[in-house]
């Protein structure tokens, strides 16, 4: 490469090590690593460039980058030969008008926590691609359906089901997730993926983050995309309007906090929230503007926190408020709200500090470990104590937050106008589309405008065939709903369990409730209760809530001797996993064993009976199966807690499996794999000082051949979790033009046999060639029969040590040489 392009690499390389260094580890430096043009992808962590034949840069790979990612892109808009580049930053940036300079640039793929891109690069670059900033978006706008089937059923399709060989990837939720491993086991996919990736071209955004255009309007496509454009030359407007939502437990003052945010007086006899409050707050920021701010105060009962998820966004703002009064844990809310706002920004209220002068938090720890924490204010609502100092703090950070500055064409205020004076609690489907034809908002800019409108709380819309009739104007009217059903006096006494047909008296008006609730709507609740798996039905009358299940663990049989054991370690273990979780296993449950925290499951298909509890307390779910199939079973358990986990943003959480003695020991599931990977046949338990066979704990949960079947390397990781660099791992088995084999790893067996054939067959040779004394001649036909034999077995077992494995293939190979020597040690030894 050029001087100047080697210094411009030298420097970004420096500014990332110098973030990395301050972030992780005072020594740590990683370089860049040279590959092939076509594997600069955004799989893997490592950074990466590719050189054409001339030397020049044509593709950057960059790693994660931090708060100088706007600094390295200025930087990387020098290499003017550049043909691809990913970028990747959980840092704000915008990508600069001067990348439009690249003019030779056929593929972007941007990521993390983008605001804008120029508009030029939409013409510059096709097709464009967009999807959420989540680990399967780094892999799908690359896959080919081929290398979708492919990962779907790498082994063929001979053992699924005619329902499971026609579905559709887009059938499942939880499709997005299994494409963030790719299969290096797998030749035929290493040649698609090749094939599929090298002459990927466009641009590729994975980032709902982005204002400057919307993600909303960008993932309709690129008619849409422009249609938003020519709309807002026409005339626009900044939004400047954002939800806040407010979260806590039940009597940490939100309300009052509120209230004296706007200037209101103090009640000291404030009643708690039931469901929730909507108030509307107009505030001049600290640039000149006037943001209008919608606050959301959530009711803080336990009960209720399962429906947040109805509400919670990433396009918000959180304002978190713990009671000094009370020993409260601020990370159960921080990760509640990391759970369902992403990296939304966090104001952290610590509030009555009049009545507890002592309280406080380990901010200095929470700031590192929460990115998104904006401050933290300590406050007295009853005394007004620090109220000024946040509403400071509101007005100037909100001219920050990208969404607030998202352009809007005017006719689009005009429909948001009109639904905010409309004065009903919900309006047809058919009525927002001809109110939106009034102002001429036209097709797809219909589906756009409702997206940014739940967002910002103004309708409540889920696209559901059978919740697709409905918007919401006012929110109230669903949490009041769902918060007389779940309260009624009749689902208590039932234990979680309602009759549809006594909803018309649950949801019956008073005088004292503010909302109507037609027999006609109550289908509504009921399926958006059902969508959330806040419930399920029982039978085709009934409904059972498991959040009101009766706490008692009642008496049952289970036999746990000789059963598969497993637990789930979450470092956040929201209510709602083991109550979906029940929701969604409702059918396999035995003779009505469940409880809050726990079920006893019997499968008829498996032949198998599991228990499944979770404990609270130490963030954990226990997995005890047993019967026939047992292991087949928990794959279908452990699949289905995988997927719940994996609906919510960032729900970190470990797999460990417990050892086959008395000392209550978990090992690290991931770690037993990586023993068996690496060929170490046991684990050592210091504390127990003994070792475990490693087969034996992995096979107690899966059986050999399905882990072998699975062996995959996490793409997704290095950009959103791990370190594995698959670049070089894909690059080195796909770059011949010949089909690739199965990567072989060298087991122990076929070390000792390449050594006990090698050393005595050298011994023998070298003996024949300095022996002084002739050897009788009718030994020496058995004496290299002998050495042609050990020669073919060393032939047929060392091309392990260059990766050819036990396929048809190999074996042809292992087999050619394994005679091939044979023929020439014996045609060749010495014979006089």
């Amino acid at each position: 490469m050029s001087k100047m392009e080697f210094e411009i690499i030298g420097e970004i390389n420096n500014i990332l090590n110098s973030e990395r260094r301050g972030e992780k580890d005072p020594e740590a430096t990683t370089n860049f690593t040279e590959v092939i043009e076509a594997f600069i992808l955004p799989f893997g962590n490592g950074r990466a460039y590719s050189t054409d034949m001339e030397g020049r840069v044509t593709g950057l790979k960059l790693g994660r980058v931090g708060p100088s990612v706007e600094k390295v892109i200025d930087l990387v808009c020098n290499l003017t030969h550049l043909k691809r580049l990913v970028i990747f930053s959980n840092d704000t940036y915008d990508i600069p008008d001067k990348i439009l300079n690249l003019t030779k640039l056929e593929l972007l793929w941007v990521g993390g926590a983008l605001n804008r891109i120029p508009q030029k690069l939409f013409t510059s670059l096709k097709p464009v691609h967009a999807s959420p900033n989540s680990a399967g978006s780094a892999i799908n706008s690359f896959l080919s359906q081929k290398l979708i089937n492919i990962l779907n059923h790498p082994h063929g399709d001979e053992d699924l089901g005619d329902d499971r060989k026609n579905r559709s990837p887009n059938d499942s939720d939880t499709y997005r997730h299994r494409l963030t491993e790719l299969s290096i086991e797998n030749s035929a996919f290493k040649n698609e993926i090749r094939n599929n990736l090298q002459n990927a071209t466009g641009l590729y955004v994975a980032s709902d983050s982005l204002s400057d255009p919307p993600f909303e309007i960008l993932r309709h496509g690129t008619e849409a995309l422009n249609k938003y454009y020519a709309d807002r030359a026409k005339e626009s407007l900044p939004l400047n309007e954002l939800k806040v939502i407010l979260v806590g437990n039940g009597g940490a003052g939100k309300t009052s906090l509120v209230k004296r945010l706007m200037g209101e007086s103090f009640d000291a006899k404030e009643k708690q929230t039931h469901g929730i409050n909507i108030k509307k707050w107009m505030i001049p920021t600290d640039d000149g503007t006037e943001v209008k701010l919608n606050f959301w105060d959530f009711g803080g009962q336990q009960i209720m926190h399962a429906t947040h998820q109805f509400f919670l966004s990433k396009r918000s703002v959180y304002i978190l408020v713990l009671d000094g009064r009370k020993e409260e844990d601020p990370e159960y809310w921080l990760q509640h709200v990391t759970s369902f706002g992403g990296e939304s920004p966090v104001f952290v209220v610590l509030n009555k500090v009049d009545e507890h002068p002592a309280f406080g938090a380990n901010e200095k720890f929470l700031r590192e470990k929460y990115k998104n924490i904006v401050g933290f204010y300590r406050v007295s609502c009853s005394k007004r104590t620090g109220v000024e100092e946040l509403i400071k703090g509101i007005r100037s950070h909100i001219p920050e937050i990208p969404m607030i500055k998202t352009q809007w064409p005017f006719s689009w205020f005009l429909v948001k106008k009109e639904l905010e004076e409309k004065g009903t609690e919900f309006i047809t489907l058919e009525q927002y589309r001809n109110i939106c034809v009034k102002h001429k908002v036209l097709d797809d800019s219909q589906e756009i405008l409702v997206d940014f409108l739940h967002d910002l709380g103004i309708v409540l819309h889920f696209r559901d065939i059978q919740l697709l009739d409905m918007h919401v104007l006012d929110p109230r009217w669903v949490t009041e709903g769902v918060y007389r059903i779940i309260n009624s006096k009749m689902l208590a006494e039932q234990n979680g369990v309602l009759k549809l047909d006594t909803l018309t008296d649950v949801l019956k008006y008073r005088k004292s409730q503010l909302f109507v609730y037609p027999p006609e709507k109550h289908s509504f609740l009921v399926d958006l209760m059902l969508k959330f798996e806040v419930c399920y039905r029982v039978g085709d009358d009934s409904i059972l809530i498991p959040d009101l299940l009766d706490v008692q663990e009642p008496q049952f049989e289970f036999d746990s001797s000789n059963a598969l054991k497993f637990v789930f370690e979450y470092d956040y273990l929201p209510t709602s996993v083991m109550l979906r979780l029940i929701v969604r296993l409702h059918e396999d449950i035995n003779n009505m064993e469940r409880w809050r925290t726990g079920v006893v499951l019997n499968s008829k298909t498996f032949s198998t009976k599991a228990l499944i509890k979770a404990d609270e307390k130490e963030k954990r779910i226990y997995v005890t199966v047993s019967g026939r199939e047992k292991r087949d079973y928990f794959s279908v358990i452990r699949k289905t807690i995988s997927d719940i986990n994996v609906s919510f943003e960032k729900l970190a959480f470990r797999e460990l499996v417990p050892l086959p003695d008395e000392s209550g020991l978990l090992v690290d599931y991931a770690d037993l794999i990586g023993h068996e990977r690496s060929n170490i046949d046991e684990i050592f338990i210091g504390r127990l000082e003994r070792k475990f066979n490693v087969q034996n704990l992995l096979n107690g949960v899966e059986r050999k051949s399905s882990r072998e079947s699975s062996q995959t390397i996490n793409v997704h990781g290095n950009y959103f979790a791990g370190e594995t660099n698959v670049h070089t791992a894909i690059q080195n088995n796909t770059t011949s033009s010949e089909k690739p084999m199965t990567q072989h790893t060298v087991s122990t067996w076929e070390k000792i046999v390449v050594m006990g054939s090698l050393v005595p067959f050298l011994g023998l040779f070298g003996y024949l060639l300095l022996r002084n004394t002739p050897i009788d001649p009718s030994l020496m036909v058995p004496l290299r029969a002998v050495m042609s034999v050990l020669v073919a077995i060393f032939g047929a077992v060392v091309p392990g040590y260059i990766n050819v494995g036990f396929s048809a293939k190999g074996i042809t190979i292992r087999a050619f040489g394994a005679i091939a020597l044979f023929v020439l040690t014996f045609v060749y030894t010495p014979t006089a």
